[in-house]
């Protein structure tokens, strides 16, 4: 078996690098593979679970986004009444912007040109040009705007007035709002179609997500995702919009609706806090950040199954996915930091050789800060997978 005969490959998701066809999922997790195929012989590492290196930021920071293209990221610092602007070529914070009174959600647009900062305690919104790192608006009539969600083609935006019991559309083009619909008792976190055809609304109070058609700003549905005192805060759409997950605050749980009936399928628990939650960008994890427990959960849309819960410090709230899943960055609000996770990089020097029964696989490991702990092999083309018994990540992998 020649050298040139091993391809990248499988049938894994989740975050990793770009350069490999299968993509590995967050560093913070355990499973964090890199995966070789040699026709039918196949190994892959997984990584211990990681304590992520920290980027000082702003007091207090909440609501992170990273850019369409992955090379800024931007954290709204509610204690600071800050945004910082993270390069994510080497992680340094390169800019730090002064927007309203209790900066909250921050949310990038689709062509990276600008962004929106919603401040809660000002009842306003700022609008950062991303060229300059420059405020070019600051639009008000808001009450509590928390959330923020830009369409994808950039003309409008939906924001939660938790201080009305409303959503704000704002146009774009002149950033003037031009409308309110009323939804449930104190909205908090909103999210959008991927096509832009209807928004999701989180009503923490009331227990509900309306559903917002946005061609004429109708709410179409509402959703209960449990009894009095459920607390739903966030939500996050899958890629293709078929479902969405919404992280509950009261009894720490991710309920996931069902787009094309607007049904609650499953609540999935979570123990320690729910707070916010991200779905990667193919859509086979969601990631939910655990507050109280310090904590980040993993959840395999597939099945809807908690497949792993790891310690990432004290105060994790915030959490987004580079494109192309590269990376992620979780705010700590306490004491005030931004976490990088990501996977490591692919193997180098991968030799392959059949044995009488078994195969030999050599290969030198990544540069990473990520510990690989063990290894995996498959004899069936990744279909199914052999953990390594005892755990070793010495070379071979026989």
């Amino acid at each position: 078996m020649c050298p040139e005969r091993l391809f990248w490959g499988g049938g894994s998701r989740g975050i990793g690098p770009r350069s490999v066809t299968l993509l590995a999922s967050m560093a913070v997790l355990a499973a964090l593979l890199a995966l070789v195929s040699a026709v039918a012989v196949s190994a892959r590492a997984s990584a211990a679970e990681v304590t992520p290196a920290s980027i000082a930021v702003g007091t207090y920071p909440q609501g992170v986004d990273v850019s369409t293209d992955g090379t800024f990221a931007l954290v709204a610092n509610s204690g600071s009444d800050t945004v910082s602007r993270i390069r994510t070529s080497d992680n340094v914070v390169v800019a730090t912007i002064s927007v309203g009174d209790g900066p909250g959600s921050v949310a990038i647009a689709p062509d990276d040109s600008f962004a929106l900062v919603t401040n809660y305690w000002g009842g306003s919104m700022s609008r950062i040009r991303t060229s300059d790192n420059t405020v070019t608006a600051t639009i008000t009539g808001f009450s509590v705007p928390v959330d923020v969600a830009i369409a994808p083609d950039g003309s409008f935006a939906y924001v939660t007035n938790a201080g009305t019991d409303s959503v704000a559309r704002i146009r774009l083009s002149d950033n003037l709002v031009t409308g309110t619909t009323a939804v449930g008792d104190a909205p908090i976190g909103v999210a959008l179609a991927p096509d832009g055809s209807f928004a999701y609304v989180a009503n923490s109070q009331s227990s509900t997500v309306s559903r917002i058609r946005t061609s004429d700003n109708t709410v179409v549905a509402t959703t209960s995702v449990g009894v009095a005192g459920t607390q739903p805060l966030f939500i996050a759409m899958s890629p293709d919009g078929t479902f969405a997950y919404v992280n509950t605050g009261g009894n720490s749980s991710v309920a996931r609706i069902r787009t094309s009936d607007n049904t609650l399928v499953t609540s999935i628990a979570v123990p320690g806090g729910a707070q916010k939650v991200a779905i990667s960008p193919d859509g086979t994890f969601a990631y939910v950040t655990l507050s109280t427990a310090g904590n980040l959960s993993r959840i395999r849309t597939s099945d809807n199954s908690v497949t792993a819960t790891f310690g990432v410090g004290s105060g994790p709230y915030g959490v987004a996915i580079a494109p192309g899943s590269a990376f992620a960055y979780v705010t700590r609000q306490v004491p005030g930091l931004v976490a990088r996770v990501e996977a490591p990089g692919a193997p180098n020097g991968l030799v392959a050789t059949p044995g009488n029964g078994q195969a030999s696989i050599v290969f030198t490991p990544p540069p990473s800060d990520v510990a690989i702990t063990n290894y995996q092999y498959s004899i069936n083309d990744g279909a199914t997978w052999v953990t390594r018994n005892p755990a070793s990540a010495a070379t071979p992998l026989v």
